[in-house]
Parts: C-alpha cells; structure tokens; sequence
C-alpha cells in the first residue's frame, strides 16, 4: 500500500527531528519551501544544472527527430479556427477526411527538454515529469534567449555532453 504524504507532513517530521527551528510555523514553512521551489524552477530554466544527492536537474537541447514530427498545437489551433471561421470545413479523420488539414508542425532544428541525470543506482523506479508551470517558463525563457542570442544550454548527442551554438 502507498502511503501518501503532505507539506504539512513534512513540517511534522522535519519538527520532530530537530531540523527546524520550533518558532517557525507551518505557514512560514509552507512559504519557505514555495519560494525555494520557485526560485530552483526559475534557475533551471534559465539554464543552471541544479545538483542535488539523487542527481542534477537541468535544461538541455537535444536535435528533433526529422521523422517523428511534433505538431505546433498553439498553431495549428489558430490556423483551424480560421478555417472554421472562413466557412470551410477543417480535416477530421473520422467526420471530415478531405478536409482542408489544419496541422503545423515544429520547424526548429533543436527541442529544449528537462533533464534528471541520475546519481542514483537504482534508476528502473524514478523517473521526472516537469509540471505544465515549469514547461511553459522554459518555452517562454528560451523564445527569450533565441531572439537575444544568448543560449547557453547544454546539448546531448548520443548521452554525451556537447556544446551548442545558434
């Protein structure tokens, strides 16, 4: 059976072992780890490596696959509603088939992705899923540093290491 556990939880035993000091309050605690939270987040996605002992968390590019396209759905969303809009009827593999197709797919050369490279021996149980918040500063700090030529994020060919340049 998975036990499930909380903030406040955590408060609890970080109290009974002494690790905080007993003047703080779950509130100021709560707070604490929010911001610490925030701020790591914002880090890495300025493209920091943030290392802790189960391994580093950080921003790299990786080259797209030219075979498996990704669809732009912000996009692609935008290009349907303006085919909606003009009176035609927008491609629907089932209720439309010669519809007009509405899909634009990403064109970059490169993606940006979160990465856990694991310290940890036993790698078969974790895995790491970014929230949508942290995706979605990542995609806005990247258009950012693309636009100021400024990206100094790490590149992995092959699970090696490598510089990228734009």
């Amino acid at each position: 059976m998975i036990t499930k556990i909380n903030a406040k939880a955590i408060f609890e035993l970080c109290k009974e072992k002494n690790l905080i000091d007993d003047d703080i309050t779950y509130k100021e605690f709560y707070y604490i780890t929010r911001d610490f939270n925030k701020l790591i987040s914002d880090k890495i996605s300025e493209g920091y490596c943030f290392e802790t002992i189960i391994g580093e968390f950080e921003v790299v590019k990786k080259d797209r696959n030219k075979r498996s396209q990704m669809i732009n759905w912000g996009e692609s969303n935008k290009k349907k509603q303006v085919i909606i809009n003009s009176g035609e009827i927008p491609f629907n593999k089932e209720t439309a088939p010669t519809g007009i197709n509405w899909f634009i797919y990403f064109t970059s050369e490169v993606s940006y992705l979160w990465k856990w490279i694991r310290s940890l021996s036993v790698k078969k149980y974790y895995y790491f899923i970014p929230c949508w918040d942290n995706k979605r500063k990542l995609g806005k700090e990247v258009k950012k540093r693309i636009e100021e030529k400024t990206d100094n994020y790490v590149s992995y060919k092959n699970g090696v290491k490598s510089t990228y340049s734009l």
